[in-house]
C-alpha cells in the first residue's frame, strides 16, 4: 500500500481542458506544485480545483467512519461517561482503572 496517495484535478480552464490525476508519492513531494508544473509545461496557467488525500501510512479513507456513525458513537460514549460520572468520582483512581 502506498504511504501517501491523493487525487488532484488540474489544470482547469472553463469549458475546456480539465482532468483528474491520481498520484502515489513519497515523503517530501509537493503535490500542489504539480499544477504549476503542468501549466508551465503547457505554456499556460493551471490550478487545482481539489485535492484529496486518500491514504497516509497504514490509514486509508476507505476505512474511515461515516460522519453520522462517528457522531452517534461519540454521543453514546459521552452518555456512558456521564452515567458513570457521580459513582466514578467517589472511587480512588486505582480502583477506577480496574
Amino acid at each position: 500500500m502506498p504511504s501517501n496517495c491523493c487525487t488532484a484535478a488540474t489544470p482547469h480552464r472553463p469549458l475546456s481542458s480539465s482532468f483528474t490525476l491520481r498520484v502515489v508519492y513519497s515523503k517530501g513531494t509537493y503535490i500542489r506544485s504539480l499544477a504549476h508544473d503542468f501549466g508551465e509545461a503547457l505554456g499556460t496557467a493551471a490550478h487545482m480545483t481539489s485535492l484529496r488525500r486518500e491514504a497516509i501510512g497504514q490509514y486509508h479513507v476507505r476505512d474511515a467512519w461515516p460522519l453520522d456513525d462517528l457522531l452517534k458513537e461519540l454521543t453514546a460514549a459521552k452518555e456512558r461517561l456521564a452515567e458513570q460520572g457521580d459513582a466514578g468520582a467517589e472511587q480512588p483512581l486505582s480502583e477506577k482503572e480496574h
